[in-house]
């Protein structure tokens, strides 16, 4: 029988840690809204198998991020990409942009962080079957993809110190689904800030410069903090007078040296 719930009842930390204490092997199921990522846990780990609505190729934008190849090399293999049965980093490789194991290392990181991105998942609903992988969760290109498994004690000790990251920059940062404008016109110089338009989410502005989630929540809460960046609607409203309007009722109206309140007796 499957497991089925969603993260209000068990989040998907402690359900991890469950399937790993138990020594389950099957594939889990977790969708939240249009998104959906399937994770298979067997003998060699965990691995991600599909990453759904989300799996929009981040691999280019996180080697340009990292200065592995340009943006114009990523822009020529993605035109060449375009057509044929070949994936993105199949063709750097072909064209000798990048060496095979600095492909399997930056596709490592990806996945990883992709893994952890499901724990921010604010209205998850998950399904665990136990067995063999349940290919009806499956779309064709998946079974194309390098499969990288992870060792599932590592991962939750990585996601416990996530999760923990997490708690303490919510005391800035609402969440990850939070949408961030910039509150001044200087330039720090990051790839996060030509990305930040008032419009788009923390998550948005993560995947489309190319960086991990948690690393730019920590670089925008610094941002926040020094008065860089803010939330839609928390700028502070200039004083009525400021602003050409009556002072506030009940002080502020009387003559210098008047007591608060006694605007009318003067």
């Amino acid at each position: 029988m499957p497991l089925k719930g969603d993260v209000s009842s068990l989040s998907l930390l402690d359900l991890f840690q469950t399937l790993a204490l138990t020594n389950k092997r099957g594939t889990l199921k977790v969708v939240d809204g249009q998104s959906m990522k399937v994770i298979y846990f067997g003998m060699e780990g965990v691995c991600l198998i599909s990453r759904g609505a989300r799996k929009q190729s981040m691999l280019g934008l996180r080697m340009v991020q990292q200065g592995l190849i340009s943006r114009e090399e990523l822009d020529a293999a993605l035109r060449e990409q375009e057509g044929t049965n070949y994936r993105l980093g199949e063709i750097l490789t072909l064209q000798g942009k990048v060496e095979p194991k600095t492909l399997e290392t930056v596709l490592r990181q990806q996945v990883e962080d992709e893994i952890f991105d499901l724990l921010t998942w604010p209205k998850a609903t998950f399904e665990f079957r136990e067995g063999d992988m349940e290919d009806s969760w499956f779309d064709g290109d998946d079974h194309r993809q390098l499969k990288l498994f992870f060792n599932v004690n590592d991962l939750l000790l990585e996601a416990a110190r996530r999760a923990d990251e997490w708690r303490r920059l919510e005391k800035i940062l609402p969440g990850p689904d939070s949408v961030i404008e910039r509150a001044m016109d200087s330039d720090p110089g990051s790839p996060l800030w030509g990305r930040i338009d008032g419009q788009r989410t923390l998550r948005q502005v993560a995947e489309a410069s190319g960086m991990s989630l948690l690393p730019a929540a920590q670089q925008v809460a610094a941002w926040i903090q020094e008065g860089l960046v803010q939330l839609p609607g928390t700028k502070e409203e200039p004083p009525p007078e400021a602003r050409g309007g009556p002072p506030p009722r009940g002080g502020g109206g009387g003559p210098p040296g008047a007591p608060p309140g006694a605007r009318g007796a003067y």
